[in-house]
């Protein structure tokens, strides 16, 4: 009996399991009781991945099935799938008996660490007894299965979330705006943002902004203030975390002095009806930064 199961496969590889077997377990002359033929067959196999990489496990299940009629039993001492260079990935032993019609599933497992086509043997090896449980046959059962291995494929990876500072020219003990930018330039949605400005080396008085989503594509502003303690340069350094993401970036602004200066802004008038010349003062409250 000649039985071949093609499972489904993807495009460019495929897992092809082929059976070519059905073992007749004959009743040896001047040992039978009764004369009749007797049959254990591997009916079935599925493979739980047909398009396995290396590196991955698959399941082999075969289904053994005794399709004798007899009140007999087939014992099974061995189950085993090895490759065709003799190498053993898994096997079980001394399953118990099944009876006449009854079948089980037996799960073997097989990792591979090479691509290419695979050819697996599937070996049961059992002891065919009578109703009253005297040995009649001794025999092994064998079942190739095929299997084709890929490489694992290399996908791009998404891209991270990115982060752009936008701030002025900052005067020490003054409030200046900053705003962060963040864009999801990736093809997922990011979730559960949080965002925090402060400073390298220098402490800033800032408070964390959150946002719920930032959906694939798009971009979104935080804004924050600071007030820089001291004039000169000042790196700001922003932090997202979001869902399995946490990006930084930092950027660097000049910070100036608050200076204030007097001016007398003074003009002679013209001689009048021969009075000395009078001196008027402007504006003495003018405010400068530098």
């Amino acid at each position: 009996m000649l039985d071949i199961s093609i499972p489904s496969s993807r495009t460019g590889s495929a897992v092809i399991v082929v059976a070519l077997l059905c073992l007749s377990l004959a009743v040896g002359t001047g040992a039978a009781t009764g004369g009749s033929d007797l049959f254990v067959t591997i009916s079935d196999t599925t493979v739980s991945d047909d398009d396995p990489e290396t590196g991955d496990t698959i399941t082999i299940t075969p289904t053994i099935r005794h399709s004798s009629a007899s009140e007999g039993g087939f014992r099974i001492t061995e189950v085993v799938v090895t490759a065709s260079t003799g190498e053993t990935f898994s096997s079980v032993d001394n399953l118990g008996t099944i009876g006449a019609g009854e079948s089980i599933d037996v799960p073997l497992r097989a990792t591979f660490d090479t691509a290419g086509e695979k050819h697996l043997t599937i070996t049961v090896r059992g002891v065919q007894t009578n109703s009253s449980g005297a040995v009649e046959v001794i025999d092994t059962i064998d079942y190739p299965v095929y299997v084709s291995v890929s490489e694992p494929t290399s996908d791009d990876p998404e891209p991270a979330p990115q982060l752009d500072i936008d701030a002025d020219t900052a005067v020490a003990n003054t409030a200046v705006p900053v705003n962060v930018t963040v864009s999801n330039g990736g093809d997922s949605d990011l979730s559960d943002l949080s965002v925090r400005l402060n400073a390298v080396n220098e402490s800033l008085d800032t408070e964390t902004r959150l946002k719920p989503t930032l959906a694939a594509g798009n971009l979104t502003t935080f804004s924050f203030e600071i007030q820089p303690a001291a004039a000169g340069n000042l790196t700001l350094r922003a932090v997202l975390d979001a869902e399995a993401e946490t990006v930084e970036t930092t950027r660097s602004i000049p910070v100036r002095e608050l200076r204030s200066e007097l001016a007398v802004d003074a003009t002679v008038l013209t001689e009048v009806r021969g009075e000395s010349p009078a001196l008027q003062g402007g504006d003495e409250s003018d405010t400068t930064f530098h």
